[in-house]
């Protein structure tokens, strides 16, 4: 294996991993936004 393609190995692990943890940030975003929001409908509904 050339020392190019281990960079490139390298470099995708990488780039996955940022890309995970951009969608998990996200993730974790939308539901501190909605569910207080849930809560709050349940609440008054109940």
């Amino acid at each position: 294996m050339s020392s190019e393609h281990m960079l490139m190995q390298v470099g995708g692990s990488r780039w996955k991993f940022l890309q995970w943890r951009r969608f998990l940030m996200a993730t974790v975003e939308v539901s501190t936004c909605v569910i207080p929001c849930c809560t709050s409908l349940l609440s008054v509904e109940g």
